[in-house]
């Protein structure tokens, strides 16, 4: 089955946790909770409650979840360049597949990309170097978090050629 088909009929459930963007630390039982360790429960709970499919950034994220969890891993690496506001797998060197994602999630936006990189380029070295789908996610509208700031909210995934 394709991969775009396959998005199209399960639940894909994103399980990430960025301590940066935390209001509060997440604390149980006297532990934080975040890490990879964190992230594996997050995806087993995912899937007994019926995921189809993982989203899961960071590469040391997605190779736990992929040794532990059988579903389909979305991966993506969220990194911060000073030349560009690219922020969701910005450049080739954040594709996690090394760490075990079936798909790469990227920003596919047209705004520029830190290092010099080129979407397409990026795009196709992925597909021809690790053989497997990327995913674009295009930031098209916002979401006011509990916060009051302007959050991005992404549009539904859909398959880069």
């Amino acid at each position: 089955m394709r991969v775009l088909e396959r998005l199209r009929r399960k639940l894909v459930v994103s399980c990430q946790v960025n301590e940066e963007e935390l209001i509060y630390p997440i604390v149980y039982r006297g532990e934080r909770l975040y890490g990879s360790r964190f992230i594996v429960a997050l995806a087993r709970q995912a899937k007994i409650c019926g995921a189809g499919d993982l989203r899961i950034e960071r590469p040391e994220n997605v190779e736990a979840v992929s040794s532990f969890v059988k579903l389909l891993i979305i991966g993506l690496w969220k990194r911060k360049y000073p030349d560009s506001n690219v922020v969701i797998t910005p450049t080739c060197r954040e594709a996690v597949v090394k760490a075990g994602a079936d798909v790469v999630a990227l920003d596919a936006t047209t705004r520029r990309r830190p290092l010099g990189e080129v979407l397409g380029e990026i795009i196709e070295r992925i597909k021809r170097e690790y053989g497997v789908e990327v995913v674009g996610v295009p930031l098209t509208w916002a979401l006011v978090d509990l916060r009051g700031r302007s959050s991005p909210m992404a549009s539904p995934p859909r398959l880069l050629r």
